[in-house]
């Protein structure tokens, strides 16, 4: 029974490791055309939400090269996006894919490490 016991919260714990996912932020060479569509050009930081509720998109206007990043502690989620390189770099428009992993209720967005309100779009 011990052995069965065992096995048992040892299958458990390996199928909750398995559907576990970690939050990140990647940035996109090619734009999705339901994103490019509803994109507001007079925004210059914005997050576009699809039927998907396990992602959604981030678009950042900036001229310059941009790194990101998301860290979670707790509940929260900090999504940090710093401009390096020189102004010029970039094209302009930089659209990040964010996967959430669920657990956060609360997501604060940092522009080189200042937190900025974000607008927020839904579409289907």
């Amino acid at each position: 029974m011990k052995k069965l016991a065992l096995l048992l919260l040892g299958t458990l714990l390996v199928l909750a490791a398995c559907g576990s996912q970690e939050a990140s932020i990647e940035e996109l060479d090619k734009v999705p055309r339901k994103v490019e569509e509803n994109l507001d050009r007079n925004e210059w930081l914005q997050a576009i939400q699809t039927s998907d509720t396990k992602s959604y998109y981030l678009v950042f206007r900036s001229d310059r090269a941009v790194d990101a990043a998301i860290e979670v502690k707790n509940s929260k989620a900090n999504v940090k996006l710093n401009e390096t390189g020189n102004a010029g770099s970039s094209n302009g428009w930089h659209v990040f894919k964010v996967k959430r992993n669920g657990r956060e209720d609360t997501v604060e967005y940092l522009i080189n490490g200042q937190s900025v309100p974000i607008s927020i779009v839904i579409i289907d």
